[in-house]
């Protein structure tokens, strides 16, 4: 559990290079998502994800769609 922690934690540091990078704030990158997924994120939870202030569930749910962002 502790080694997916610290995979999370990476991650989570990507995903805000990545939308920085791209020149998103979280409310845009939410909206970004939307259009790709069809599931619109609040900033709230783009924030609460990079804070991995979700639940551990909700954190692994999210987290593919997420990645297939970065990519």
């Amino acid at each position: 559990m502790k080694a997916l922690q610290i995979e999370l934690e990476k991650f989570a540091k990507l995903l805000k290079q990545k939308r920085i990078t791209l020149g998103y704030n979280q409310a845009n990158m939410g909206l970004t998502l939307g259009v790709l997924f069809g599931e619109v994120f609040s900033q709230t939870t783009i924030c609460s994800f990079k804070a991995l202030q979700l639940s551990f569930k909700s954190l692994c749910k999210l987290r593919p769609l997420l990645e297939k962002w970065v990519e």
